[in-house]
């Protein structure tokens, strides 16, 4: 059976964005022209679709896991308070056991996060362009 701590979900933790490896190949496949005409319209398609939902996603983890500097982020969600453990995990990170600080904090940041979100800010980058957005280039997809 799965411990409880290893269970429990809040919304204010996020977990890596992983999603965005996929999207990231997709666009790559569709400018290099990998697909045939059908797939790319249908990729095309989906992208449009999930535009809407990719950018809220984007701008959720954008300001919910961001750190106190400008360009920081941290892995919500570790226990500041346990006397169990020298190092707290980061569960919602997936890398549970990676050495962080001793003494959970918002003045923590995680690399791990921040390239998470550069490559989040790439792929919504990229999307919009193929989509032909201009308007929205440069303005959304800067991470803080």
């Amino acid at each position: 059976k799965v411990p409880e701590e290893f269970v429990v979900q809040h919304p204010t933790n996020g977990n890596p964005p992983t999603l965005f490896l996929v999207l990231r190949d997709l666009v790559c496949g569709v400018k290099r022209n990998k697909f045939t005409v059908t797939e790319r319209d249908q990729i095309s398609s989906f992208l449009e679709r999930a535009f809407v939902r990719l950018e809220a996603w984007f701008q959720w983890f954008n300001t919910t896991q961001s750190g106190k500097d400008m360009s920081s982020y941290y892995w919500h969600g570790r226990d500041n308070a346990t006397t169990r453990e020298l190092n707290p995990k980061t569960l919602s990170s997936g890398l549970d056991d990676y050495p962080r600080a001793s003494h959970p904090s918002e003045e923590e940041r995680h690399l791990d996060l921040r390239c998470w979100m550069l490559l989040g800010a790439d792929c919504m980058y990229s999307i919009s362009k193929l989509l032909r957005k201009e308007k929205e280039l440069g303005t959304v997809w800067q991470y803080e």
